[in-house]
């Protein structure tokens, strides 16, 4: 009541599949949310082990969403053709459902490199129901939505427990893979959108992304939380607002 902004949040109880959202389908910019589908095509499209220098890549662009290495692993999916790369990412999010969520161009690193965008990839209609039908300003370089990200979490999760969309779409997959991938996002310590609703020591395996445009502000947080007896639950937190930057006290409460 006390925010004039956006938001928008989703809530799955992972053990017995109830859930509730709000404002979940409306189209946001992908930020760094599209950094957890960058991952998941690496480890469905190269070969392991990883070298070390995509390992740190990997580590660097999951835990501190550094965009010189998120690029660094966009590239090596494409095998030195980062256009290819963002293809590949694509078909990721096209293959499991993702209809709302795109990435064309790189991300905007302080230094390194700059590569040529790819054309808006064509992807089937999305059932947006009419009051999610919200015109935010979304990027136009990379969109998702809180219901795909929800989406791509709960396959890691299932995929982890040896079932699930992932490892139908791809078979080379293995619910080792999943769990690396859910071990990953553990290390991420961005605790700022989330985490005030959780104590420090309870396990998150999250991603979260900054963004806007000129005159607006974005964040998203989606993760699965493992509450202290065990239960998980998949959580996802989304705000925007008609500001250059949303103060951090109307994001803790």
């Amino acid at each position: 009541a006390h925010f004039d902004g956006f938001t928008g949040f989703y809530v799955q109880d992972l053990t017995g599949g109830q859930e509730i959202r709000h404002n979940t389908y409306v189209t946001t910019s992908g930020m760094s949310m599209i950094k957890v589908a960058v991952m998941v095509t690496a480890y469905r499209a190269l070969t392991q082990p990883f070298d070390l220098p995509l390992q740190d890549a990997m580590s660097q662009m999951i835990a501190y969403s550094i965009n010189e290495k998120s690029n660094a692993v966009i590239l090596a999916i494409g095998e030195g053709d980062f256009q290819l790369g963002l293809e590949r990412v694509n078909e990721t999010l096209q293959t499991l459902g993702m209809v709302q969520t795109y990435i064309r161009s790189q991300y905007r690193p302080a230094a390194g490199p700059s590569y040529e965008p790819i054309p808006i990839p064509e992807r089937p209609p999305a059932a947006i129901p009419p009051e999610e039908q919200v015109d935010l300003w979304p990027d136009t370089s990379m969109q998702t939505s809180l219901s795909d990200q929800a989406l791509l979490f709960e396959a890691l999760y299932w995929g982890a427990q040896g079932k699930g969309r992932l490892l139908e779409a791809y078979p080379n997959l293995t619910a080792q893979d999943c769990q690396a991938m859910l071990d990953l996002l553990k290390t991420n310590p961005t605790r700022t959108f989330l985490g005030p609703g959780f104590a420090d020591d309870v396990p998150m395996a999250h991603k979260n992304g900054f963004g806007g445009g000129s005159s607006t502000d974005e964040r998203m947080n989606v993760g699965i939380i493992w509450s202290p007896d065990g239960r998980p639950y998949l959580v996802g937190l989304y705000q925007w607002d008609k500001v250059d930057w949303i103060h951090w006290l109307w994001v803790w409460p």
